[in-house]
């Protein structure tokens, strides 16, 4: 029965002048469904290779996703759901968030697809919330209203004390052969650091970490006003008696820690000073691991007086440790090859003051609009006070005021 429906087809599409189906009954160009609609023998499905009459991708083998193009692609009985719009259709679109206000505007989305048949496209040309800028009459963040300027500067005061906050600073000399000469300045120095800081005011205790000795050349012996008599400690000093040589100062300080902070306050602020013409053989990393677990130790600096890259013969090895724990805690950092290190004393006594001038701001300044005066009289900035926009802070650098006195800070934010 198959053979004589195909020998009749056959005939038919012969005495209409159409040229042979191709091999297994395919329709000429090898099309799917046949251009006059009829089957393919008594089967319902399309030939494998076979194709639409428009092109469309070949109906037979593996389910594909739905693409919107007038074919059931997922083979699921269904053409095209999900898709949601008739292609160049177009409609307005918001991302969000919030409502559309102030200069916030819609978009517009277009109708994608193959077909006639499409889905919606990506929103185009909406415009969403932005930080407020105040008084230039433009509702940025889309809340409904403009965000208003203080009509005046807004001002903080705060009571200078340099007393606010106890200052610890240990010192750890490396005190081997090649180190006799610094060591001979650290002796002379160590009197003007301590002067310095106590005509400040500052609530300090010293600690040296050295071997000390009155008589030898590799010792140090630290004389009055900071130390006692006969390089005695003294209520604001203590000397901790140990040998630190070339490259082991860090673990020295490690080995020394509990003699060390038997003098140092609770909550005080805690510098550390090395000076040294080696490297040390702890890691910076080891150390400040170290150091940052023990209790106190929160907002710690470390100021390094070493060999700086690249190095010269006055050294014997540059000092990375010492430089990377500087870096890492924001310390001085001061060549000792250099003839003038010693201005370091000085530095070092107004960054140690420093610590305990800086006031927290309550608001983010506008750049441009901070305005400080001490006891109502203006203060320059870069000279007498810094900004800190990290921490939000004002810095005083210059002559400290009178212990006692009005910091005031203005300011629009």
């Amino acid at each position: 029965m198959r053979a004589s429906r195909c020998v009749f087809a056959l005939a038919t599409t012969l005495a209409l002048g159409c040229g042979p189906a191709a091999d297994g009954g395919v329709a000429p160009d090898g099309q799917w469904p046949a251009p006059d609609g009829g089957p393919f023998g008594d089967s319902a499905t399309p030939p494998d290779g076979a194709t639409s009459p428009d092109g469309a991708p070949p109906f037979p083998g593996q389910p594909s996703d739905e693409t919107c193009d007038g074919f059931d692609n997922d083979l699921d009985g269904v053409v095209d759901e999900g898709c949601a719009c008739q292609v160049g259709a177009t409609q307005g679109c918001y991302p969000g968030p919030g409502p559309v206000v102030g200069r916030c505007q819609q978009g517009t989305q277009t109708c994608e697809g193959p077909r006639t048949v499409g889905s919606w496209g990506a929103c185009q040309g909406a415009v969403t919330p932005a930080a407020e800028v105040c008084g230039d009459g433009v509702d940025q963040d889309c809340d409904g209203e403009d965000l208003p300027c203080p009509a005046d500067l807004w001002c903080e005061s705060f009571t200078y004390s340099a007393t606010t906050r106890a200052v610890d600073v240990v010192w750890v000399i490396d005190t081997s052969g090649s180190m006799i000469p610094e060591v001979s300045l650290v002796k002379q120095k160590l009197a003007e650091f301590s002067s310095a800081i106590t005509s400040a005011g500052l609530d300090y205790h010293v600690v040296v970490l050295a071997r000390r000795s009155a008589t030898e050349m590799q010792g140090i012996c630290v004389q009055p006003p900071l130390a006692a008599a006969n390089c005695g400690d003294s209520a604001r000093f203590r000397h901790v008696d140990a040998v630190v040589a070339s490259s082991n100062s860090l673990d020295v300080v490690v080995a020394n820690i509990a003699e060390i902070e038997a003098f140092l306050r609770p909550d005080s602020l805690r510098h550390f000073v090395e000076v040294s013409d080696d490297n040390a053989a702890m890691s910076a990393g080891a150390f400040h691991s170290f150091i940052s677990q023990r209790p106190g130790y929160q907002g710690y600096v470390f100021h390094s007086v070493v060999g700086l890259p690249p190095g010269g013969p006055c050294i014997a090895n540059v000092g990375d440790a010492y430089v990377s724990l500087s870096q890492l805690t924001g310390g001085l950092l001061v060549d000792i090859c250099t003839a003038n290190w010693s201005t370091l004393f000085g530095e070092l006594a107004n960054t140690v003051v420093a610590s305990v001038t800086d006031y927290q701001l309550n608001q983010q300044p506008i750049p441009g609009t901070l305005e400080v005066t001490v006891n109502g009289q203006p203060i320059s900035e870069g000279v007498d006070w810094d900004y800190q926009p990290q921490s939000n802070e004002i810095l005083l650098t210059g002559a400290l005021p009178a212990d006692g006195s009005t910091v005031t800070v203005c300011y629009r934010y």
